[in-house]
């Protein structure tokens, strides 16, 4: 018996020299694979860093064209606002010229019609007259 406790004894040291052979070789695969990672993610992080600086850079210049725009779109509309005013004005002063012309153009229309009536009549008169 002592020889089968023996045996048993080398089988059972022989599979843990087994399994630490194994466990040798299981940890250095994933040993590899943890410094793979590492290694792709630092290409990762290398081709990240341009990405977020073009990103920062883009940023700041749409906040600049942002700017340039809401300021051009002010002056625009002040320009507008001073064209709508003197064309307002415009049409104000054409009114007035209007009224002030048309007036007296009405008057003096109104008095040669009542004497070319008269020169009428006159004529008329003068004639039937002979």
């Amino acid at each position: 018996m002592d020889s089968v406790i023996t045996i048993f004894t080398v089988i059972l040291l022989i599979s843990a020299s087994a399994l630490c052979i194994a466990l040798i070789v299981f940890l250095r695969r994933v040993a590899a694979s943890i410094n793979e990672f590492n290694q792709d993610t630092k290409q990762l992080i290398e081709r990240i860093d341009p990405l977020v600086d073009s990103l920062v850079e883009m940023s700041a210049s749409l906040r600049e064209l942002s700017a340039e725009v809401s300021e051009q779109l002010d002056k625009t509309g002040w320009i507008v606002d001073e064209v709508k005013m003197r064309l307002e004005s415009i049409i104000s002063i054409e009114g007035k010229i209007k009224e002030s012309v048309e007036s007296p153009i009405d008057k003096l229309m109104s008095n040669l019609k009542a004497i070319r009536s008269a020169l009428s009549v006159f004529w008329k008169t003068f004639n039937s007259g002979r």
